[in-house]
């Protein structure tokens, strides 16, 4: 189905009534998947996939939109050695989902003509009084799964993905004969070696968060033919400015397919490293934290070779 037709899917498209667990995708993860990647381990080599948190400030577009004012995340302390304490307290707030730091989405955090996953009425999903009251990012389960890294940079000859490029889903196909249901796939673009291009930045598209290299929706069809089971980018998961503007990839995935998102990773090292050793697979685990009401979590994916 092109992207064009996705805006016609009927309420029983993709994955919807599929489980009776909560979690959408991430019920294809079994015990036979966690030992599979657990096969994949060689080196016995860990790397974490998060980013440093960083204090990002808003443009004043975006944050007049979504009604915020607050820095991505902010760091305090409460208190201090002296001569008579003898331990130091500090206090950190972020928001959830930041176009800097690296988190996991919720099945909460999107609606699409006005339902959820599993059509689930936006109002009974989330609200400000009440917070996220159906699909809560305390229903996805802690994630061990085998992962699969496509680095297009690398694929493409080139340093990066120039911002506002997408990733097709032909690029994919290169891990398609070992790919299997339940697992995961991480998607390097190079972002955090682009140049940064926001909406005052010469040569923006003036789109209210930017130029952002990320993929294409119709790489769904593809993530969905697999069944994969999380899907994570080093940049925002969409294009922007979008090529499709009536659906997106934060749509098709969280409202339809039921399949979390991580935005914001750390795949350099881990992609030096699988180039070095010629191998693309390894055993991945992501466990979000349990935020009461919570549509996402800050996450630090590991990665074990």
């Amino acid at each position: 189905m092109k992207s064009s037709e996705r805006v016609e899917w009927p309420g029983g498209f993709g994955n919807w009534n599929r489980w009776s667990e909560p979690g959408g995708t991430i019920n294809l993860i079994t015990p036979e998947v966690v030992l599979r990647a657990v096969s994949t381990v060689r080196t016995g080599t860990a790397y974490s996939c998060a980013r440093v948190l960083t204090p990002e400030v808003y443009p004043p577009d975006l944050a007049e939109l979504h009604g915020f004012q607050e820095p991505g995340f902010e760091h305090r302390m409460l208190s201090a050695h002296g001569d008579e304490r003898f331990a130091s307290a500090d206090r950190i707030s972020m928001t959830l989902h930041s176009l800097q730091n690296t988190h996991l989405d919720g099945l909460s955090h999107v609606g699409h003509l006005g339902k959820g996953f599993n059509g689930i009425p936006v109002g009974e999903m989330v609200d400000m009084e009440h917070a996220s009251m159906k699909l809560a990012i305390t229903d996805t389960p802690v994630i061990v799964t085998r992962g699969f890294l496509v680095d297009i940079p690398r694929l493409r000859g080139v340093e990066f993905m120039t911002p506002g490029d997408w990733v097709r889903p032909e690029e994919l196909e290169g891990v398609a004969s070992d790919i299997a249901p339940g697992d995961a796939l991480l998607v390097r673009t190079g972002r955090w070696h682009a140049p940064v291009v926001g909406p005052n930045t010469p040569g923006s598209s003036g789109n209210i968060v930017g130029d952002w290299a990320a993929l294409h929706v119709d790489c769904l069809d593809w993530v969905a033919e697999h069944d994969l089971a999380i899907v994570g980018t080093d940049s925002t998961g969409d294009t922007f400015p979008t090529p499709t503007p009536d659906i997106s990839v934060h749509i098709v995935s969280l409202v339809y397919l039921g399949l979390p998102l991580m935005h914001s990773l750390d795949l350099e090292a881990v992609a030096d490293a699988c180039a070095e050793q010629n191998r693309s697979d390894f055993l991945v685990c992501v466990a979000p934290l349990k935020i009461p009401g919570g549509t996402g979590s800050p996450v630090a994916p590991i990665v074990v070779l």
